[in-house]
C-alpha cells in the first residue's frame, strides 16, 4: 500500500502487524500508522523505493525526533548504529542484487512497537528474505525479534556467496594446477573483484553487528535477543 493521504507522494510500502502468536498479518501502511499512534498493536513497515519526499511525510507522520529523522534521510552507503531516547537507527551493507554484483544499503529505524526498513533501491533477496519472516512462527515477536530475524537472514546471504567464492578458488587453483593457462587473466580478475566486493559487505556487516548489542532505547532492546544477537554478530564476523 502507498502513501494514500499524501497526493504526489510515491513509495512502495509492505506492512505487517505482529500478532500475539507470533506471526505476522498484512495490514494497510495508514491503518498501521494510525493505530500505532494510538498505541493499538505492534508493526512492521517495510519501506522500498522511497523517494526523500515520501519518506520525510511518513517520518514526520510517526513524530520521529530531528536526529533520527536525519539520520533516515541522510542514509547512504556508511555503516551506522546510533540510539536516541526515541529509537534506535541502523544503516547496514547488503548485496543489491542475486547476481551479487552490486551493493547497497538497508536502513532500520526501531521505535517502540514500530520498526521501520528502508530500501532506496529494490533488494532482490530482501523480497525472499521478508516472505521467509512471513512464514515464521516466533516464539517471542516483537520489533526487535522481528528486527533480529531480517539482519540474520542477510548476513546468511553473505555467508552463502563467501562460501561460493571460496569453492571457486580452490576450483580455479585445482585447474591451474593440471594446466597453468587453463585460466585467463579476465576470470582472474572477476574472481578477484568478486571476492572484494564480498568481503566489502561482509566487513561491514559485521562492524554493524558487533555494535548492536549498545544500541539499546525505547525502541530496541538487546536483553530480549542476546543470544541470537550473539550469533549474529559472530557469524557476520566468520564469513
Amino acid at each position: 500500500k502507498g502513501l494514500g493521504d499524501y497526493p504526489g507522494h510515491d513509495m512502495e510500502a509492505l506492512c505487517h502487524e505482529l500478532r500475539d502468536d507470533g506471526r505476522l498479518s498484512p495490514v494497510p501502511l495508514n491503518d498501521a500508522v494510525s493505530r500505532w499512534r494510538k498505541g493499538d498493536g505492534a508493526f512492521w513497515l517495510d519501506l522500498q523505493e522511497y523517494d526523500e519526499t515520501s519518506l520525510r511525510a511518513l517520518l514526520e507522520q510517526i513524530e520521529v525526533d530531528e536526529f533520527l529523522k536525519d539520520r533516515c534521510l541522510r542514509a547512504g552507503l556508511t555503516t551506522v548504529v546510533v540510539s536516541g531516547h526515541q529509537g534506535t537507527f541502523v544503516n547496514v551493507m547488503v548485496f543489491a542484487d542475486r547476481g551479487y554484483t552490486r551493493r547497497t544499503h538497508m536502513a532500520v529505524l526501531a521505535l517502540r512497537n514500530l520498526l521501520v526498513t528502508m530500501q532506496a533501491e529494490v533488494i532482490e533477496e530482501h523480497l525472499a528474505i521478508r516472505d521467509a519472516i512471513e512464514s515464521l512462527a516466533l516464539s517471542e515477536i516483537s520489533t526487535t525479534s522481528v528486527l533480529c530475524a531480517v539482519f540474520v537472514e542477510h548476513v546468511m546471504v553473505t555467508g552463502q556467496r563467501a562460501h561460493a567464492l571460496r569453492e571457486s578458488v580452490l576450483q580455479i587453483g585445482e585447474r591451474m594446477d593440471r594446466d597453468v593457462e587453463s585460466v585467463g587473466p579476465e576470470e582472474l580478475e572477476e574472481l578477484v573483484h568478486s571476492i572484494l566486493l564480498t568481503l566489502a559487505v561482509a566487513d561491514e556487516q559485521a562492524e554493524a553487528f558487533a555494535l548492536l548489542p549498545n544500541a539499546k532505547s525505547d525502541g530496541f532492546q538487546p536483553s530480549e535477543i542476546e543470544s541470537p544477537l550473539g550469533l549474529l554478530s559472530t557469524a557476520a564476523a566468520s564469513t
